[in-house]
């Protein structure tokens, strides 16, 4: 229960990006082990996610940055 906790509170950190509902934010926290491996990853990496472009990976990365 304290790991799904924890997850559920990474993806509220993602809210704010627009054109990511809650299976890609759990996709992507899942492929990257967490917030701290999404937070180090490139672009190129985020667009190899499933179902993320190279426009929201790009939005995704300027809202990480911007917070």
């Amino acid at each position: 229960h304290r790991k799904l906790r924890r997850q559920r509170n990474f993806v509220g950190v993602l809210d704010g990006v627009y054109g990511l509902g809650r299976a890609k934010q759990q996709a992507i926290l899942r492929h990257f082990g967490g917030l701290q491996g999404l937070e180090k990853a490139s672009l190129t990496e985020l667009e190899s996610v499933p179902g993320v472009g190279p426009k929201l990976a790009r939005a995704i990365l300027d809202h990480l940055r911007s917070s």
